[in-house]
């Protein structure tokens, strides 16, 4: 058939069949990452590392390693959200520190910047601190090769009093036992500073605590307990775990964990690839190249590339250097950007 008697209905038909051959191709692919064969084989791993968006996140989620990835990606979150609320109750705290000149005054900056947010951090670091234990249980699971030296790390690092007290405070929020922090505050010339704290009896009064919390806590009757002090301690020995479960993961890293990241490299590559393309056809046009490489690279690297002689291969050349571990550049890229760069002499 020929383009001049190519008609609507004879297009809408190729373009049906040629959607069906995609999906069919790209659910194929899916079920070649599903069977787990490593390395993943090379058609395969192109279908899926050439979609875009969504289409990408639906192929890769088949891989056998997508499952540990996710839960490590998702370790990493509540360690980073534990820190964030440690970081925020501390700042919560200091808000102690006031300068009003009235009474009122003083109790209204409490009760904005210090009492419900001190609440909600504490709230939010106990309930990351129960998902991180759960999260570490679950990868265990799916890494039995290694299982006894997560439980290890776990045991060695978050077996402390302080963590025993923050999970059972965490059990006890949950079934509606809930104790709130008070704050204390002196007042001198030079101002008003202050902290906050539990107070031991309340504790002890209106919750369910394991034997060894309550010893924690009995030790503290007197003085009460600062959830500054016991998050700091928690944080410290939680950056430690960290350290020491990436060094166990990066020790036994497994095929399947190798093969995931060289098909997200690929990926990522052929997207760059596909982005500098729209760049420089669609957005740079007749504009100045120059002016748009601090969007690409760091000031350090502009420097380098000023050394080289202005509109030179070489100085092309260099720039795609600096690209081409997260970028796919073929010889239609290539001499796109010789083009838009005006080089002359190849």
């Amino acid at each position: 058939m020929t383009p001049s008697n190519f008609s609507d209905e004879d297009f809408d038909e190729a373009w049906s069949a040629q959607e069906a051959r995609e999906a069919a191709e790209f659910n194929w692919a899916k079920e070649e990452l599903r069977k787990g064969i490593l390395p993943t084989p090379e058609k395969a791993r192109t279908l899926i590392a050439r979609k875009i968006g969504d289409e990408f996140q639906e192929g890769i989620r088949f891989h056998v390693y997508w499952k540990e990835y996710k839960l490590k990606i998702g370790l990493s979150s509540l360690i980073d959200s534990f820190g964030e609320c440690c970081k925020d109750f501390l700042k919560t705290e200091a808000s102690l520190t006031g300068y009003a000149n009235s009474s009122v005054e003083f109790q209204t900056h409490i009760h904005q910047s210090v009492n419900v947010p001190a609440q909600k951090e504490l709230l939010g670091a106990c309930a990351a601190l129960f998902g991180m234990k759960d999260t570490l249980k679950r990868i265990s699971t799916a890494r039995p090769d290694i299982s006894d030296e997560i439980l290890d790390i776990l045991k060695e690092k978050m077996s402390s009093s302080e963590f025993k007290f923050l999970f059972d405070l965490r059990k006890n929020l949950s079934h509606g036992s809930v104790t709130v922090p008070g704050w204390s505050a002196a007042t001198d010339n030079e101002g008003t500073r202050g902290e906050i704290r539990f107070s031991a009896e309340e504790l002890l009064g209106f919750g369910e605590w394991s034997a060894e919390t309550k010893s924690f806590i009995e030790k503290h009757r007197t003085s009460g307990i600062l959830p500054s002090t016991t998050l700091k301690i928690c944080a410290k020995s939680i950056r430690l775990f960290q350290m020491e479960l990436e060094k166990l993961f990066y020790r036994n890293r497994q095929p399947n964990e190798t093969d995931y990241y060289s098909i997200i490299d690929d990926h990522n590559r052929i997207s760059s690839k596909f982005y500098y393309n729209l760049f420089l056809k669609q957005i740079l046009k007749d504009r100045d190249p120059y002016s748009f490489l601090s969007m690409f690279f760091s000031y350090e690297e502009i420097r380098q590339i000023e050394r080289f002689e202005k509109h030179s291969k070489e100085q092309v050349d260099y720039m795609i250097s600096l690209k081409l571990a997260k970028t796919e550049c073929d010889d239609d890229l290539r001499n796109l950007l010789y083009e838009k760069f005006g080089v002359t002499t190849l």
